[in-house]
């Protein structure tokens, strides 16, 4: 019996582990603007490292500083193989928290890029449709390099308005719970109920497999998870 309750404590650390690594995964960790070097990171990686965001910084320089001595070489090498090469980016390194101590985090990156003069006259044009095929880039896959396009241009002017509508439902307190009861398929007993999140943009439901992704990529899934 003391073996099978072990078993089961174990069981329950891995799930809860995984579920966490999973969810980490699928979080945009920072968005880098090439042009100013601006580096602005996602709410979440700033709570995963226990700083406040004026204590981080907006700079590179702030993530180089606090990787892992061991991985800092490897890690700006690799990105910077990625910029030249514009190859798939994927990599697993250990960077410091606010407490002193590390945490291990596997990330990939997605960059837009949108050429001159196919794709702008003007560096507020090119930077704007830069960014439209980097959101594009991240929808397709993590780790993938996309370049402009103007079928891209409904997509990003989307995104831009639910962006812009989650920011101020946080606020207003749009957002509300729907529970779904789940039932026993052979005794037709109730068994447990789903949560289920749900919001109104003007007036318009807007389904989760829309504005959840986007929620994830800027960081607002943990104002709207609180």
């Amino acid at each position: 019996m003391q073996q099978l309750e072990e078993n089961e404590g174990r069981l329950r650390e891995s799930e809860s582990s995984f579920g966490l690594a999973t969810q980490v995964v699928s979080d945009g960790l920072f968005d880098w603007n090439l042009e100013n070097d601006e580096v602005v990171y996602s709410d979440r990686f700033l709570s995963l490292l226990g700083f406040e965001r004026e204590e981080f910084g907006t700079s590179l320089e702030s993530f180089r500083t606090r990787l892992h001595p061991e991985d800092r070489s490897r890690v700006l090498k690799e990105i910077h193989t990625f910029l030249k090469e514009q190859t798939e980016f994927s990599s697993v390194y250990s960077i410091q928290t606010k407490k002193g101590d590390y945490r291990w985090f596997f990330v990939g990156a997605s960059v837009g890029i949108a050429l001159y003069p196919e794709d702008g006259l003007d560096a507020e044009t090119l930077v704007r449709n830069a960014d439209t095929a980097m959101y594009h880039a991240k929808e397709l896959s993590r780790g993938t390099v996309a370049f402009y396009s103007e079928s891209m241009n409904a997509e990003g002017v989307e995104r831009l308005v639910i962006e812009s509508g989650l920011r101020r439902a946080i606020g207003e307190n749009q957002f509300r719970m729907v529970y779904q009861p789940q039932r026993n398929a052979r005794t037709a007993e109730l068994s447990g109920c789903e949560a289920l999140l749900r919001w109104e943009h003007n007036g318009k439901p807007i389904g989760p497999d829309r504005f959840v992704p986007i929620a994830e990529d800027t960081g607002l899934i943990v104002p709207i998870g609180d």
